[in-house]
């Protein structure tokens, strides 16, 4: 969805010859309407922004309950104890990369739910992580097959040069590796977080 989302025109002129994409005929200064000329004109109709609309549309409940997975109750992964958690204070599961981890949630209530998740980044990481997220075996939306995971960088004072001219150098950086709880959100920011 990324390369797709570079490729938007809204009412821009100034779009690369032969692209084959049409204006949207929307107000340049409402992105929100020009993403929905796009998205209905295209078809897409498995896009989070379009399945969130038809949700938004539907009235579904957004249940006020929190559910936490321990550990212990995932499957995939190895599990480290409290002791080799690196600060977290309770068990956690390490995963390799293309690791599947498994759990079930069962929820009183049908609605919409936020997905929060509580992960360390090594400092031997390079990417930044990837997941993908299957609710009852299936994708509920196109993105969810790949978002991306944000890891926090710091710049390595100790490796501040210059160059033969006196111009700063760019600097060394390296990974802090801290625990970090994020939201699962949308992955092409249309949506503001609710």
């Amino acid at each position: 969805m990324a390369a797709a989302a570079a490729a938007l025109y809204f009412g821009s002129n100034d779009r690369p010859a032969g692209s084959g994409q049409e204006r949207s005929g929307a107000d340049p200064g409402h992105s929100i309407a020009a993403l929905e000329t796009f998205v209905t004109a295209n078809g897409e109709n498995s896009s989070y922004y379009h399945v969130y609309k038809k949700w938004e549309e539907a009235k579904e409940a957004v249940p006020n309950r929190q559910y936490n997975i321990p550990a212990a109750a995932m499957t995939g992964g190895k599990v480290y104890g409290r002791s080799q958690s690196e600060g977290y204070g309770s068990d956690v599961v390490y995963l390799e990369p293309k690791e599947v981890l498994t759990f079930d949630a069962d929820v009183a209530e049908q609605g919409l739910y936020e997905i929060w998740i509580d992960y360390y980044t090594l400092d031997k990481t390079a990417l930044n992580p990837e997941l993908d997220v299957e609710i009852n075996g299936k994708y509920q939306f196109n993105e969810m097959n790949k978002l991306n995971l944000a890891i926090d960088w710091k710049v390595d004072d100790g490796s501040r040069k210059v160059d033969r001219f006196g111009d700063e150098l760019t600097p060394k950086s390296v990974i802090m590796a801290r625990w970090r709880s994020e939201g699962l959100a949308d992955p092409n920011y249309f949506l503001p977080n609710r």
